[in-house]
């Protein structure tokens, strides 16, 4: 592992701060709708939302599916935040 993690920095330090919640999600079917309707949501092409809880971003990603009738095979939600350490 790099002694320094800035890369891991997508946007500037001081906005992580707002950003709440990024998800992934396995589904073997409608994986352009779902992105779709997630995107529709307010996530960001690599789904992370800067106002959702990672509950709210897993009940959004199940609500989707089943609105779609979508086999969810799996979905993890976390808060981003704490996958980022400082240098």
């Amino acid at each position: 592992m790099c002694d320094s993690v800035e890369y891991l920095y997508a946007i500037p330090k001081d906005k992580m701060a707002i950003m709440a919640s990024i998800v992934t999600y396995d589904v073997f079917e409608k994986q352009i709708e779902l992105r779709k309707a997630l995107l529709d949501l307010g996530y960001c092409t690599t789904l992370y939302h800067s106002a959702k809880t990672p509950e709210e971003a897993t009940i959004d990603v199940q609500n989707i599916c089943k609105k779609l009738q979508i086999h969810l095979a799996q979905c993890v939600a976390t808060n981003l935040i704490k996958w980022v350490r400082d240098p």
